[in-house]
């Protein structure tokens, strides 16, 4: 029960909307987590009859493997009435052994070979405290597979609703890069007709000339 309660917690604070963002690279994948919460929710009240969940998750340490003592970098910022808050942490090799994605989804599937990252989350979320969670994953290596909802540049963005169910899959290379497009100088409709013009009259120019100067000896 313990193990789920931080990322349960961190799903409820997100309000209406909550988004989780994963950058991978060759050799890492980095997590990170940012929402707002209003600071009401966080005050520990004399009739609480428990643990306040809004102030033990932005005050207190947050593990973020399901084994080990690796903790989520955290970072906490209050303007007005709300508190934005932004949870952090780069895996090394080991994103299957995350303690939000094993505990939010269904026998989630995350593999990693020399060459590839291979993930599948599908079937019932448990995490659905907010509105919806928009989950945003970026790479600089070519994306050999995906389902994504939306894409835009190289960042593939799926949308999880209160349906609670979800099926995404995602296979990113870590040995292949995006190309980048070639920047293609193209000649505009003005510049093509100057163009033209010159060349005639160039043309013209040097015909004129010759001919004059061919009665001469």
């Amino acid at each position: 029960m313990k193990k789920i309660f931080f990322v349960i917690s961190l799903f409820l604070l997100s309000g209406c909307t909550i988004n989780y963002n994963l950058e991978i690279d060759e050799n890492q994948i980095k997590e990170n987590i940012n929402g707002e919460v209003s600071k009401e929710e966080t005050i520990i009240k004399e009739e609480d009859t428990g643990l306040n969940i809004y102030y033990v998750m932005l005050y207190n340490d947050q593990k973020a493997l399901l084994d080990g003592d690796d903790l989520y970098k955290k970072d906490i910022n209050e303007e007005n009435n709300n508190i934005k808050y932004n949870y952090s942490y780069t895996y090394q090799n080991n994103y299957d052994k995350s303690r939000l994605i094993n505990t939010c989804f269904k026998d989630p599937i995350i593999k990693e070979t020399d060459d590839l990252y291979y993930i599948k989350l599908e079937g019932r979320f448990f995490c659905m405290y907010s509105d919806k969670v928009t989950i945003n994953v970026t790479s600089n290596y070519a994306v050999v597979d995906n389902n994504a909802q939306k894409v835009e540049d190289n960042t593939y963005t799926w949308v999880i609703d209160d349906s609670n169910n979800v099926n995404i899959y995602l296979t990113v290379s870590k040995t292949i890069k995006n190309e980048k497009p070639s920047k293609t100088k193209f000649i505009s409709t003005f510049q093509l007709i100057g163009l033209i013009v010159f060349v005639v009259l160039t043309g013209i120019t040097y015909f004129l000339y010759r001919k004059k100067n061919s009665g001469k000896v």
